[in-house]
């Protein structure tokens, strides 16, 4: 991969009118003075994507498959998947027309009706410019024969949209009568063919326009159907007693912010406490599921299935990051993150969610980083998202501080009362003897959760290698029974 080649993805990109996207490059990339080689992944961001995916994915099964919902978003809901699949009819059959020789007749008359339209312009132009002497009769010429070679082709070129096509030809000024006759007969054959091919486009367009109108309508159906879709959750989030409230409550008692939860994703802080967690966050999320369950939706050991999948993926993806952030890694330390990543990967997949480009960064990349010498620990961007979280911070303490000028004045002070050596000293002895003082030495209950956190990693790896036993044994088998049978031996192997 180069930066040539992303450009050249980003122009066919561009050209095609965002259909055509390749590996994922829309647009040119900023920095293109920073060799590739240079660039490295972002774990922090890597890790919040990733880890918002998950949950999103759990939060979507639940709504679809465990709450109880209100009769009308139940109806809503039908519809909404109706609505889709009418529209993808629509879309076929626009798609067929075009694609047909009655479509591909339209096209080529709206080439005509273009060019005919464009050249008329231009005959205009020209028809005033010999009135006023401003051409001689050579130059004249010279441009008819040049709209004679552009309106030869009637196909539609790249870039002329219906509405360039629908636009009215300028009419040549009718006052004085040019002398030219030439132009005259050109400016005559052209409103000729234009009229002929506005008669022949006329039943054609009307035959498209009624399936496009169908598919403009099936679309803002859909936006309405989805807007309501929305609303129904929102209710379902601020009643006390539904589901989502409920885990809701399950997060903040690991510290996650509610304000943050509400606006549909985590920040990095809040997706490292539900990873420290997870065993205990879907622990008690199969506890809320089994007592709000709908009589129809999944059956608890279905639900146990389904939060002990979901717990597995977050502490396979736990174990990949806290190796991936490994300094000075060693080969091993390597070797142990593939292992995690692969079967973080292939959980994730088995979960039902997508493999977006922060998983593949992680699965084909991160390895390759973690090489680099120091490897990826001290080069996270982490002070970048402590940075937006302090500023958010000041910018809410100062936010009702109307004089711009005393706000700023009261910030820098601020700064620079932390930053005093003095009260860095007075604080850090306050901090002292307020500690507890305890007799016997006791284990900081930080260090007792890391060694929890490595325990439930490699007990979570383990379990997978087990899941993938069967699996393996059947592809052994098949393997086995291929070789034989492409070396033409009956022999039964495993």
């Amino acid at each position: 991969m180069t930066y040539e080649f992303m450009n050249e993805c980003a122009k066919d990109y561009k050209d095609s009118k965002g259909k055509d996207c390749k590996y994922g490059v829309k647009a040119r990339a900023w920095f293109q003075f920073i060799p590739l080689e240079n660039i490295l992944c972002p774990l922090l961001h890597l890790l919040i994507g990733i880890g918002n995916d998950i949950l999103d994915n759990f939060k979507d099964v639940v709504n679809r498959d465990v709450e109880k919902l209100d009769p009308r978003e139940v109806t809503t809901r039908q519809k909404f998947v109706q609505c889709e699949l009418a529209i993808s009819r629509d879309v076929a059959r626009r798609e067929e027309f075009d694609a047909s020789v009655p479509g591909k007749e339209l096209s080529r008359l709206k080439g005509v009706i273009y060019r005919r339209t464009k050249a008329l312009a231009k005959l205009g132009e020209i028809e005033q410019s010999s009135r006023r002497g401003a051409s001689s009769k050579d130059d004249t010429d010279v441009l008819l024969d040049e709209i004679d070679d552009y309106v030869e082709n009637d196909e539609v070129v790249d870039g002329e949209d219906d509405e360039d096509q629908a636009q009215p030809p300028s009419e040549p000024n009718r006052g004085t009568q040019t002398t030219n006759p030439r132009l005259q007969e050109a400016i005559a054959k052209n409103k000729e063919e234009l009229k002929k091919a506005e008669d022949e486009a006329k039943q054609l367009i009307e035959k498209r326009e009624k399936i496009a109108t169908e598919v403009t309508k099936g679309r803002s159906l859909l936006r309405r159907l989805k807007k309501k879709l929305t609303d129904f959750r929102s209710t379902r989030k601020r009643s006390k007693n539904g589901i989502e409230a409920k885990m809701l409550k399950v997060l903040k008692s690991i510290g996650v912010e509610v304000t943050k939860y509400h606006g549909g994703s985590l920040t990095g802080k809040d997706i490292r406490k539900v990873i420290a967690n997870a065993s205990y966050v879907f622990d008690e999320f199969a506890k809320i599921l089994k007592e709000d369950r709908k009589a129809d939706g999944l059956s608890e050991t279905e639900i146990d299935k389904l939060c002990e999948d979901h717990k597995l993926t977050f502490l396979l993806w736990d174990g990949a990051f806290s190796t991936a952030r490994t300094i000075d890694p060693t080969e091993g330390d390597i070797v142990l993150y593939e292992k995690f990543v692969y079967a973080a990967v292939v959980s994730h997949i088995s979960i039902g969610c997508s493999v977006t480009h922060k998983v593949h960064l992680m699965y084909k990349h991160v390895a390759v980083h973690m090489r680099v010498p120091g490897g990826l620990g001290q080069k996270m961007e982490d002070w970048v998202e402590l940075q937006h979280q302090g500023g958010m911070r000041e910018r809410t303490q100062y936010r009702t501080m109307g004089d711009m000028q005393k706000a700023a004045e009261a910030r820098e002070r601020r700064r620079c009362e932390a930053s005093n050596t003095g009260v860095i000293e007075v604080q850090t002895g306050v901090h002292e003897r307020a500690k507890r003082k305890f007799k016997e030495k006791s284990r900081h209950v930080e260090e007792v959760r890391r060694e929890e956190r490595e325990l439930h990693r490699k007990l979570a790896l383990i379990r997978f290698n087990l899941s993938m036993i069967p699996i393996v044994r059947l592809l052994k088998r098949w393997t086995a029974a291929t070789r034989a049978r492409l070396s033409g031996t009956t022999d039964d192997t495993e």
